[in-house]
């Protein structure tokens, strides 16, 4: 009986742009050296449902999907985290954390950001954490896995799962990204911003705070202002009191 994947891997393959990855579960044939685990890049489906596909090792041998041979989908092209192994060994930078991130992003579709202890006029600096930024604003610390893969000596043998959700530990529960003053606009945040601009924002956010209070929230679900944001959970009011908070902390900060 053919596994129904053989359709949905034919489906992909006509709407899909870049390369479709698989992952091998298990192959009948005694001969190859490829084992589970393994990854490689569909090329065709032929006229008997074979799937034919380069696999990473080089071996070119099709999957007979009838019970014989398992291959699974991959959701994520993963082939962009070997670009990126021990990458950050000998410490990182604002600079090199964009590079490396923007390529994690790109080919996972995790966005992973590095909070830094202050900002200024020459760009972010101090002690500085890994997270996983969440499309909410949360914040989840990056885990022993990610951490190895980008830091540790390439030596160092580091076990990196297919799933991104093992790559990361609990949640930061005292901030989210809305509390982080400093942003280069790219994967860099820190909690204090010294710069220039952060001073002028700050004076700023100072003069409007006054004007805003929570009683303007209008949600009776609302989280408000002191609490983790999450989208459709928390007002816009209470958001931008947050927010500015944050942002006005700088004048008593510096």
């Amino acid at each position: 009986m053919r596994d129904p994947i053989v359709d949905q891997i034919a489906e992909r393959l006509r709407s899909h742009d870049g390369d479709l990855r698989v992952q091998l579960v298990f192959t009948s044939d005694p001969d190859t050296k490829l084992t589970p685990g393994d990854c490689g890049t569909v090329l065709f489906i032929d006229d008997t449902s074979t799937v034919h596909i380069h696999w990473d090792s080089g071996s070119l041998l099709g999957m007979v999907l009838d019970g014989r041979d398992k291959i699974r989908v991959l959701e994520h092209d993963n082939r962009s985290l070997d670009r990126v192994r021990a990458s950050l060994l000998d410490g990182h930078n604002e600079d090199e954390v964009n590079v490396v991130f923007a390529q994690i992003e790109a080919g996972t579709g995790v966005r992973v950001v590095c909070v830094w202890q202050y900002g200024d006029d020459f760009g972010a600096a101090g002690d500085s954490q890994f997270y996983r930024a969440a499309a909410n604003g949360r914040l989840f610390r990056v885990a022993a896995p990610l951490w190895d893969w980008l830091t540790a000596h390439p030596d160092v043998s580091v076990a990196l799962t297919e799933a991104p959700v093992d790559w990361f530990a609990r949640e930061a529960e005292t901030f989210a990204m809305i509390d982080l003053p400093y942003h280069d606009g790219q994967y860099n945040y820190a909690y204090r911003d010294t710069s220039a601009r952060g001073a002028a924002r700050a004076e700023l956010a100072s003069e409007l705070l006054p004007n805003l209070t929570p009683d303007l929230c209008a949600s009776a679900q609302c989280r408000g202002p002191g609490q983790p944001p999450i989208i459709g959970q928390t007002c816009g009011v209470c958001l931008m009191i947050r927010r500015l908070r944050a942002i006005a902390a700088q004048d008593t900060a510096s």
